[in-house]
């Protein structure tokens, strides 16, 4: 399932300090919306409301997280190449999809070149630990631990079951 991209804070609450208040109140934004939705209030309609969601819902608070610790690399200007240790300037900004137990976001971060090195370069990337693929280290490790345990059929749908994410990035071909 892909993640919905979601503006991540309300533009009224961008001058302010307190970066919980801004991701509480996009909680209860998208709670609110969720709320909207249900047709009737029983607990089973409840939870899967809520759950349909649940990758939306971390993906956002994930994103909060990852602004908060890493906003200076977020903002980034300028950063030294690894190999030749030339400062590069920045040369725009990239998305990329990030799927993690915690949920689903659409990461937007600056992006460096060294031309004399050919090297490109996410800071961020590195400093986050993201692996190269889509989906992260968190959900490889539980996607082996499935796999090794019942045949892959039965482990791709336990793990959608139990996530609301699809196990691989690849679509299963009969």
């Amino acid at each position: 399932m892909a993640a919905q991209v979601l503006p991540m804070f309300d533009a009224r609450l961008e001058g302010q300090e307190d970066w919980t208040a801004r991701c509480v109140a996009l909680l209860s934004k998208m709670l609110g919306d969720i709320l909207k939705g249900l047709s009737m209030y029983k607990i089973s309609d409840i939870s899967s409301a809520l759950f349909n969601r649940k990758a939306d819902l971390f993906g956002q608070m994930l994103l909060a997280f990852i602004q908060k610790c890493h906003g200076a690399l977020l903002e980034q200007e300028h950063c030294t190449c690894p190999q030749c240790n030339r400062v590069l300037k920045r040369r725009g900004m990239h998305k990329r999809p990030v799927e993690t137990m915690a949920g689903a976001l659409e990461l937007e971060r600056p992006y460096f070149y060294c031309t004399r090195c050919s090297l490109g370069i996410y800071p961020l990337d590195e400093a986050l630990g993201l692996s190269p693929a889509i989906k992260q280290d968190d959900i490889q490790s539980v996607g082996v631990f499935l796999a090794t345990e019942v045949s892959y059929e039965v482990a791709r749908e336990t793990y959608q079951r139990c996530t609301g994410q699809d196990f691989s990035e690849h679509t299963l071909h009969r």
